[in-house]
């Protein structure tokens, strides 16, 4: 059964340089959050990245009258911007960014959280973690530098502890 529709997403693709000046007119308007795609990776998959020199700013409004005022009100600043104005439907987002959590194999470690431990590698040394919303599973480039950075010291060093 769907939930009733509160919440309406803003999705606004502009030049770089105004993204500051964008993003807090939005918040002026009431946005009850903002997310900034700047095309600075790790990029989440299936989610759309700005082109070169540009930024996506998503502003979360409840009510689609509070959207539409926060539209005209950049537009009125900001004219020719491409904008996008959609409903959002209620969801447990508590749950569901665990759909997007994969593991990684960096060397000889695999490091992923526990519901995907049985499809682990037998042959990996398997680093199991409780993922939540602000930690990841080792796919951020400075994470895996030290896994790859780990294993090597491991296999150079038999029995060491780290």
């Amino acid at each position: 059964m769907k939930r009733p529709v509160a919440w309406y997403s803003l999705t606004l693709d502009l030049p770089a340089p105004d993204s500051e000046v964008v993003e807090a007119l939005l918040h002026g308007a009431g946005a009850s959050g903002l997310e900034v795609r700047d095309g600075t990776p790790p990029h989440l998959p299936k989610v759309r990245q700005p082109k070169a020199g540009e930024v996506i700013v998503v502003a979360y409004f409840e009510g689609k009258a509070a959207a539409k005022a926060a539209l005209a009100r950049v537009k009125q600043r900001h004219a020719g911007l491409v904008a996008a104005l959609e409903p959002l439907e209620e969801r447990d987002w508590s749950n569901e960014w665990k759909t997007l959590i994969r593991p990684v194999r960096v060397g000889r470690l695999w490091v992923g959280p526990s519901w995907e431990q049985p499809k682990a590698p037998r042959e990996a040394v398997q680093l199991v973690i409780e993922p939540k919303m602000a930690f990841g599973t080792g796919d951020h480039p400075t994470t895996s530098l030290c896994l790859r950075a780990v294993d090597d010291f491991m296999q150079t060093h038999p029995g060491a502890s780290v």
